[in-house]
């Protein structure tokens, strides 16, 4: 039996940003499904199981880094059309030209306040259309 799809997958090797992106996500958009996953290699395990429709991972973590997410999410023809966004501390010229090279959707660096919640909100706004499209009753957005 094939598992249910979920919306987001949040890849992240900090717990507390796990958390945090889990209950803001939760918050925005009741009824979404959520999987988490502490690390690149977990993240791609999941990736597989759950074939979510935006995948939301960190570049460094332990046993499969982001960018190696990522190729690996883009190459598979069950998982290449999930959205990827890169959120990162570490975002580098380089870095974010790699990461679109390889496929991401949007690269977010973690010190930008701003950019972080327009990230969100996009992503929020993006399940709340697929939810819609599919009949799905999404209630206002929490203030």
């Amino acid at each position: 039996m094939e598992a249910e799809r979920c919306d987001l997958l949040i890849v992240d090797d900090e717990p507390g940003i796990l958390a945090f992106l889990e209950v803001y996500f939760k918050r925005m958009i009741p009824g979404i499904k959520i999987k988490s996953a502490k690390d690149g290699e977990e993240g791609y395990r999941l990736a597989l199981e759950f074939r979510p429709r935006i995948v939301w991972t960190c570049i460094r973590m332990p046993c499969l880094n982001g960018l190696e997410l990522l190729k690996l999410i883009k190459k598979n023809p069950d998982t290449q059309n999930a959205k990827v966004i890169l959120f990162s501390g570490y975002g580098s010229k380089e870095v974010k030209n790699q990461a679109f090279e390889l496929g991401a959707d949007t690269f977010i660096d973690k010190g930008d306040y701003e950019k972080f919640e327009q990230g969100a909100k996009i992503v929020a706004n993006f399940l709340k259309g697929i939810f819609k499209s599919f009949g799905l009753i999404v209630s206002q957005e929490k203030q």
